[in-house]
């Protein structure tokens, strides 16, 4: 009995050993995938033209098998939301090439309420003008309207050239002559034709509403080139080009009251004065009742 006790476990060793060198030569059982620890970034690969760009943080916006987020079965991001920020693509159109500009200026409210339109043409070193001035609001006609404005809510509703007196005006309206030089419209051309467009195209109503309603719009023809309109409908005194708003600056994001485009109500005001458009006011408030008292 004694020889024969050790040959049970050895044969219980034998059986073991046999069964690791029988498993070592199976393939292994295809299962789930392993999962490995690298991480590769998905911005790590420039898009190629027509795929959908990476958004901020490495998350994929846009649709088709690149959109890493939603054929993983991850929870879909949320959309990427535009930057603040000015637009890289250059304009069609050089706008301080201007020969013509046509202002439409209009306020109603407390103050000096008036109207006043204007047609700049350029001659040599000086801009010659035409014009008309009335002491009360949307009462002289916008010669040349921006089609993007609707002229029941936000733009003039008489529609009348500078050298025509029609039926829809002010009858106490007052025409003005004269030239500026090129200068005085260049700073105008040059603030508003280099301010690109913004890339997020919302620009916010902080508060503040005034009881005061003012519409400018200018329209600016460069030879060979399609008009383009500039204009800031309300009280925001925020600037659209084409329908489109203009990029504010940094210093331009607040002012206390409204995120307006300061600096290019500034370039607006200073042509008028230059034209000496203040005064016109106050002349016509003196002899048209209609306006009011300053």
């Amino acid at each position: 009995m004694r020889a024969r006790s050790w040959v049970l476990p050895l044969l219980m060793v034998s059986l073991v050993l046999a069964c690791e060198r029988v498993s070592a030569r199976r393939p292994p059982v295809a299962t789930e995938p392993i999962v490995h620890s690298t991480t590769v970034p998905i911005a790590s690969t420039p898009a190629a033209a027509g795929e959908p760009e990476s958004a901020p943080g490495g998350a994929v916006v846009g649709s088709g098998p690149a959109n890493l987020w939603r054929d993983s079965g991850v929870s879909a991001a949320p959309e990427a939301t535009p930057q603040d920020g000015p637009s890289p693509v250059p304009f069609a159109v050089d706008v301080r090439l201007a020969t013509d500009v046509v202002l439409y200026d209009t306020w109603n409210g407390l103050g000096a309420t008036h109207t006043v339109a204007v047609a700049l043409h350029k001659s040599g070193a000086f801009f010659t003008y035409d014009a008309k001035v009335s002491a009360s609001p949307f009462s002289v006609g916008e010669p040349i309207p921006d089609p993007r404005m609707s002229p029941t809510s936000e733009g003039a509703a008489c529609r009348c050239a500078l050298t025509s007196a029609c039926g829809c005006e002010d009858a106490g309206a007052t025409r003005k002559q004269g030239r500026v030089p090129v200068a005085a419209v260049a700073e105008l051309l040059t603030a508003f034709g280099t301010r690109p467009l913004d890339l997020r195209q919302v620009h916010p109503n902080v508060g503040g509403w005034s009881d005061d309603y003012p519409y400018r719009h200018f329209v600016v023809t460069v030879p060979g080139a399609s008009p383009v309109h500039f204009t800031a409908p309300d009280q925001r005194r925020q600037w659209l080009r084409d329908g489109k708003f203009l990029y504010r600056l940094p210093d331009e994001m607040t002012n206390g009251r409204e995120p307006e485009h300061s600096g290019l109500n500034r370039a607006f005001a200073n042509l008028e004065s230059a034209l000496g458009v203040g005064k016109w006011i106050t002349e016509q408030h003196k002899i048209d009742p209609n306006g009011g008292p300053l």
